[in-house]
């Protein structure tokens, strides 16, 4: 909570950038018109960082390039940003993206945690728990799994990903 009241100060040196914060994790956005901007949001982060005597984890810091692959011209990635690491995939609070903006990487995680959760319900239930008590069980693993931020996620899947859930 102390973070969320610190960093109600911090803003972007851009305008045009975007941060999100939620609690200890921060998100800046850039569009790709001002990526030639990036290394002065970061050095602007670096500055508000040490005025509040905190410490940026550059080791937790990640880097996504969100596109469109079916644009019909050539993406050309920008460069490489010295000590963040570049990823295709990132998990936004429980939620795994792609640079493509989709979710198949979430779908797989979902499905393969299901999986286990139902594995777990089924051996429960042969052991006797039923009724109300088995769907609280159920509720409470399974389909919170399945519900975590499904509309942020869920319009974006294909049938076959619908069909796999």
């Amino acid at each position: 909570m102390e973070y969320v009241f610190t960093a109600s100060d911090l803003s972007t040196f851009s305008p045009s950038n975007r941060l999100c914060k939620y609690a200890d994790d921060t998100y800046l956005l850039v569009p790709a018109i001002n990526t030639q901007n990036i290394p002065k949001e970061l050095q602007h982060i670096a500055d508000w960082v040490s005025a509040n005597n905190l410490k940026l984890n550059c080791a937790k810091s990640q880097e996504i390039i969100v596109h469109n692959p079916r644009r019909k011209r050539q993406f050309i990635y920008p460069s490489v940003i010295p000590g963040i690491k570049r990823v295709s995939i990132l998990n936004i609070f429980g939620v795994t993206v792609s640079g493509t903006f989709t979710f198949h990487s979430h779908v797989d995680a979902l499905i393969e945690e299901t999986s286990r959760s139902l594995y777990a319900i089924k051996t429960i239930r042969a052991h006797g728990l039923d009724g109300n008590a088995l769907w609280d069980v159920t509720r409470a693993t399974m389909v919170a799994q399945l519900l975590y931020a499904s509309p942020a996620w869920c319009g974006f899947l294909k049938a076959n990903e619908k069909s796999g859930l």
